[in-house]
């Protein structure tokens, strides 16, 4: 008959045993790290979760290589029901992406789908970098290993969460490997950095005959902007050149939200507010009567024209430094 001592060894050493088969985690060289995650159905990893010193948000940048749902989230305390933003990348089968406050079902969010930015998807079964910042609510998600650059998905609580703590990481249905893993300071992230809105002439074309809104959209941050358009794009089987698209943008002029003309021989200039209430996002199309017969595509470039400063009601934050930050995961 066993012993209670043999009982508690045998306890304590299968307890190692499935935190090492579910989620085994390597560290190297201080603050990089390695997950290999197994399906976890949106269940995070806390036993392997990354600490952030100070309490208004931070950056992560990781490696991954996925079929699907990436999911990563920064908490306020390292459970399950706590109050958290979370990003999916590669959602719905590897269709779209998205920000929310709280998990599934959650009220404050937004979406974007590979239709609307191709980087919105997981390129499958091959070793991509990703970053996402959160800054006081105002929660960045991009491609690549530089925060700031590649943003293709951007959301700002209008009530941002406070004491935020943990960055944690999941999977869905498929395995998902996670590697070199970092923890970084903020950064200017607020400041204004040029990009491009591909349009295609057939999927982001708002039908006026079947009645539907195709759109295109990439976050922007507040500042002034010079728009200009490329287009390749024809109408009716590449008889009639199309040289103008539609834009809607919460500008500091009309902060609800307006529609705007880019022409490709008049640059259009456009000045992002501060507020924190409005969607810091913008759309763009081309509009036609049948759009099944359209072909090629336009490129509308975005390009910061000046330093742009914030409003008297938004004081200008102290920068972090990177001691700040306990890069040690949990």
């Amino acid at each position: 008959m066993r012993t209670e001592l043999q009982r508690m060894i045998l306890g304590v050493v299968g307890f190692i045993l499935v935190l090492v088969l579910c989620c085994p985690i390597e560290t190297v060289a201080g603050n990089l790290s390695s997950i290999n995650c197994p399906p976890k159905q949106g269940y995070y990893m806390w036993e392997n979760a990354f600490e952030l010193r100070t309490p208004k948000g931070g950056c992560v940048v990781f490696e991954a290589k996925a079929t699907n749902d990436i999911h990563v989230c920064f908490a306020t305390s390292a459970n399950e029901t706590s109050p958290l933003y979370e990003t999916v990348i590669g959602g719905w089968r590897n269709t779209a992406s998205v920000i929310r406050r709280g998990k599934e079902n959650a009220q404050g969010m937004v979406q974007i789908s590979k239709l609307q930015n191709p980087l919105a998807v997981v390129s499958e079964n091959r070793w991509e970098s990703y970053w996402m910042c959160v800054d006081q609510g105002n929660i960045q998600v991009g491609r690549g290993s530089t925060p700031g650059k590649n943003t293709f998905l951007q959301w700002q609580d209008p009530m941002p969460l406070t004491n935020l703590k943990w960055v944690a990481f999941s999977s869905w249905d498929r395995p998902i490997e996670y590697k070199n893993i970092r923890i970084l300071p903020l950064t200017h992230q607020n400041e204004p950095k040029d990009f491009n809105i591909i349009l295609d002439a057939v999927s982001h074309c708002s039908d006026l005959q079947n009645n539907t809104l195709n759109v295109a959209s990439h976050p922007i941050l507040p500042g002034k902007y010079k728009v200009t358009l490329k287009s390749n794009i024809f109408y009716n089987r590449s008889r009639e050149a199309v040289k103008k698209a539609i834009l809607y943008v919460n500008t500091e002029k009309q902060p609800f939200g307006w529609f705007y003309t880019i022409d490709e021989n008049e640059p259009l200039t456009l000045k992002i507010g501060w507020k924190k209430d409005i969607p810091r996002v913008v759309y763009a199309m081309v509009l036609d009567y049948d759009c099944q017969d359209n072909t090629g595509e336009a490129i509308i470039h975005f390009e910061p024209i000046e330093q742009n400063e914030r409003r008297s009601e938004e004081p200008e934050e102290s920068e972090e430094s990177e001691d700040g930050y306990n890069h040690k995961r949990r």
